[in-house]
């Protein structure tokens, strides 16, 4: 792991972790998490992690949520070998029927649980412009902030009937660097989920990175609004993994192209700090693993998106980007831009929820 000089001169020392900090994952030992999205990208850069740590800091069980259910066995079959117990269950993160259907299934089937790491979300490249899905929903919305969303409001009760007074729940949120570096920090209120809205900037970009960068930027409103508002032994933080390309779709296969490791990456990394899946998924190690962030709530972590290595910032609040010289986004800043979007989603969610109430079975569709 490369690391920027944190202790530049005449820069506060204080905003920065030493690398034992930044890099300690004792929190995880002995825990019950739960990872969505865990069998591709950084969801699977978190679960590798784990499964190289020494037994005693290895977590007891790991909760595996994704959509596919051939990789899920695969992913199950990774921490079986490194002694790490774990269940699976099936969901479309594009689908909110799925979404409280898993739910369910997990606060049926599992006792307890400490750390909720909500890494799933998707780039979805529409050359068409935006898409929606099967409840008129547009599709980045839902995969990327609605299921979260369902997810925090679904499971607080659990993280919070499992948490103590020395090992508060958390939840931890993928975010992303687009929320300032594409949409400005800016949320577009009016075009939430709904097929209307920017979609794309014209630029190098795939077609889909305005409305991808907008449902990221909604992620971190939203959980501005929410934590201090689920159960108060229950943590909610966002982190942030800067550019680092992967074999999902969003990435058009750029990792896979001709001498990817040998030419394109490097320079990459030089312009414009793309990073290892493995340096990806750092912030959300800390977030949790790092005995630091216990009882630590509504803040964001950024160890530096536009360089290849990493500046080990410390957590800010959720609206200071340390990687634009700690701007405030807008948006998050702005309480009443906070309120409207979480009634809005509390609103959808209690439509969506009353919709499938019926159709909801956990009598069936548990994997474990």
């Amino acid at each position: 792991m490369t690391v920027r000089n944190y202790y530049a001169p005449g820069l506060d020392k204080t905003l920065w972790y030493t690398p034992d900090e930044a890099y300690d994952r004792s929190h995880l030992a002995g825990k019950v998490i739960l990872i969505t999205g865990p069998t591709a990208g950084l969801g699977a850069a978190c679960i590798d992690e784990m499964c190289g740590f020494e037994n005693k800091h290895r977590p007891s069980k790991v909760i595996l949520v994704g959509r596919n259910p051939s990789k899920l066995e695969k992913t199950a079959a990774q921490l079986e070998s490194a002694d790490i117990k774990s269940s699976s269950y099936v969901s479309d993160m594009l689908l909110p029927k799925t979404v409280f259907q898993v739910c369910r299934e997990i606060i049926a089937a599992e006792p307890s649980l400490h750390i909720a790491c909500l890494n799933a979300g998707a780039f979805l490249t529409h050359p068409e412009g935006r898409m929606l899905q099967e409840d008129g929903l547009e599709e980045h919305y839902c995969c990327n902030f609605l299921q979260m969303a369902i997810f925090i409001e679904e499971l607080a009760p659990l993280l919070s009937k499992t948490s103590t007074t020395e090992c508060k729940g958390r939840i931890c949120v993928m975010g992303s660097y687009t929320t300032m570096a594409f949409a400005k920090g800016k949320l577009d209120i009016e075009h939430l989920n709904t097929k209307k809205g920017p979609h794309h900037s014209k630029t190098f970009m795939k077609p889909g990175d305005l409305v991808y960068a907008q449902s990221k930027l909604m992620q971190h409103v939203y959980c501005k609004f929410m934590y201090t508002r689920i159960p108060s032994n229950v943590t909610l933080n966002v982190a942030c993994p800067g550019a680092a390309p992967s074999d999902t779709p969003g990435w058009g296969g750029l990792s896979q192209m001709y001498l990817y490791d040998q030419i394109l990456f490097p320079i990459l990394s030089r312009i414009a700090g793309f990073k290892r899946l493995s340096e990806g998924c750092a912030t959300m190690m800390h977030l949790i693993g790092a005995k630091s962030m216990e009882a630590v709530s509504g803040k964001f972590c950024d160890f530096g998106y536009k360089y290849r290595s990493h500046s080990l910032n410390k957590p800010t609040d959720l609206e200071v980007f340390p990687s634009e010289n700690y701007a405030i986004a807008e948006s998050i800043a702005n309480e009443t831009v906070c309120t409207e979007l979480a009634n809005d989603t509390h609103k959808v969610i209690k439509q969506l929820r009353s919709k499938y109430e019926q159709y909801i079975d956990v009598s069936h569709s548990i994997r474990g």
